[in-house]
């Protein structure tokens, strides 16, 4: 069996290798990412150990910050190299495409850094409600500006398939910062030292990444496309902070209503949810090039619905595994001071699915070219989230956040898969059915892993469901296809 594809792009392939191109490049591109956020999943029982519980919060909401600072640095440039790549052929346009969206983020980088560095001593106050921690929100800004070229080098080996260094980048990253971990220990280090090693890993991982991408980046005489690219990015920009904005928001609210030991709970309770966003990354890394590929083919449609079902299936089946096994990945990932994130764990993993199958329903929206539409599911979810978060949590303090996040994050994929398939008619997804039986799982898994019944009783419900559940979802074409290559196995 061939594991990686010799093509560079499935265009006029046949649907089934076009699945197989799918499943390869997921294989390679998402199996680094897997790898490569192995190294930081590592670093969470050596965190939560040699940490206490409100620290490892506050570590957890700093990266979540630098999240946010990096994605208004970028501000939608890795989506428009992206759109604008394949439009052109020449090679000399396409390194124009790629150094004048570096110029656009290096002009936000001038206009934001300095300003948040001048009032680091108000934004911590703000944000951990500490005075005294400017020099960790110092470090962090850092940070996000280091991380900001890390994915622009990143990125680009992305789009221009360059698997090797593409690999040797992805693995790299995190065990520098894994490493740095580790000199921590040794040292008797504290939260200080370890912010400042991992910057020292990224400026290692930045030198070699842009040694790598030296051939794409040039100095442009003419700036010929940065104001389609910065109209095009801007809306996506504005997305992507709002995106990074709402982790931002949940841990402000967490630690002006309750503290930062809830904090440290809330931070281990999501990373162990993540395990579902991993899953999602390693499909979406190959995802994006690949539906941009093949929209113009005549099989497109039923491609995106066949990869939409196939897609639900996996992540509905790994929620299922994540929150069967989750007392036991509580107690390896953190301490018995931990124990009660358990109650989080399935809201926070339904929450992050229904995130990566909009990712795939909201497809249209990209195809339409008209990414400033994004904004409105962004923009009501994110006021719902915030309206939930605010009333939720002195009612029901961390459940209230987790609550609140399911409930926004469902009503932003139903938005954005109605707007997507309004205004690109010529693919339509069908996500309805989708969530319908997301709705279904939902509460198939409530009752399993929430309410008390007997273990044999849970094993019939589930024995007893899950089959015609999933028999249900697939529809006869689907279902004979699949079963035809289980018999041929």
């Amino acid at each position: 069996m061939q594991l990686f594809n010799k093509a560079d792009s499935p265009n006029k392939l046949s649907v089934k290798e076009k699945i197989k191109f799918l499943f390869r490049d997921s294989l390679f591109f998402g199996g680094l990412r897997a790898v490569s956020m192995i190294f930081p999943i590592l670093t969470i029982p050596i965190l939560t150990r040699y940490f206490s519980v409100e620290n490892y919060g506050v570590y957890d909401s700093l990266i979540a910050l630098s999240t946010l600072v990096a994605s208004f640095l970028v501000f939608g440039q890795d989506s428009a190299v992206a759109r604008w790549f394949y439009q052109v052929d020449e090679k000399k346009l396409k390194q124009k495409i790629v150094s004048e969206s570096l110029i656009i983020q290096l002009i936000f980088t001038i206009l934001i850094i300095p300003l948040l560095i001048i009032y680091r001593n108000e934004l911590a106050n703000f944000y951990l409600q500490k005075t005294n921690y400017g020099q960790y929100i110092l470090l962090i800004l850092i940070f996000s500006f280091l991380l900001l070229l890390n994915n622009y080098t990143i990125n680009i080996l992305k789009w221009t398939y360059e698997r090797k260094k593409y690999a040797i980048l992805s693995i790299l990253k995190p065990l520098l910062i894994l490493s740095s971990l580790l000199l921590v220990i040794a040292s008797s280090g504290d939260l200080i030292d370890f912010l400042t090693y991992n910057n020292i890993a990224l400026i290692i991982t930045n030198i070699l990444g842009f040694y790598f991408c030296r051939k794409w980046i040039i100095f442009p005489k003419k700036l010929t496309f940065i104001k389609k690219m910065f109209y095009y990015g801007a809306p996506l920009g504005i997305l992507s902070s709002t995106a990074s904005f709402l982790p931002v928001i949940q841990r402000n609210m967490i630690t002006f209503f309750l503290d930062l030991y809830s904090l440290g709970i809330y931070a281990l309770a999501f990373k162990i949810s993540a395990i579902v966003v991993m899953i999602d990354g390693i499909f979406h890394m190959a995802w994006g090039p690949f539906s941009m590929s093949i929209f113009k083919e005549k099989d497109a449609e039923y491609v995106y619905n066949l990869v939409l079902k196939i897609f639900f299936i996996v992540i509905i089946s790994a929620v299922f595994i994540i929150n069967l096994s989750s007392p036991l990945l509580i107690k390896f990932f953190g301490t018995s001071e931990y124990f009660e994130a358990k109650a989080l764990v399935l809201p926070l993993s339904l929450a992050l699915m229904i995130n990566g199958i909009t990712g795939i329903t909201g497809t249209g929206i990209s195809l339409s070219m008209k990414s400033y539409l994004s904004l409105i599911p962004f923009t009501i979810s994110a006021t719902i989230l915030t309206i939930l978060l605010y009333y939720l949590i002195p009612i029901y303090n961390l459940e209230g956040v987790a609550l609140s996040i399911l409930i926004a994050n469902s009503m932003k994929m139903l938005i954005t898969s109605y707007i997507a398939k309004k205004v690109y008619k010529k693919i339509r997804i069908k996500y309805e059915l989708t969530f319908i039986f997301y709705l279904i799982f939902g509460i198939l898994f409530y009752c399993l892993f929430t309410l008390s019944f007997g273990i044999i009783t849970k094993l019939f419900l589930l024995c007893s469901t899950f089959p015609l559940i999933i028999f249900l979802f697939f529809n006869k074409d689907e279902r004979d296809y699949v079963l035809k290559k289980f018999l041929n196995k």
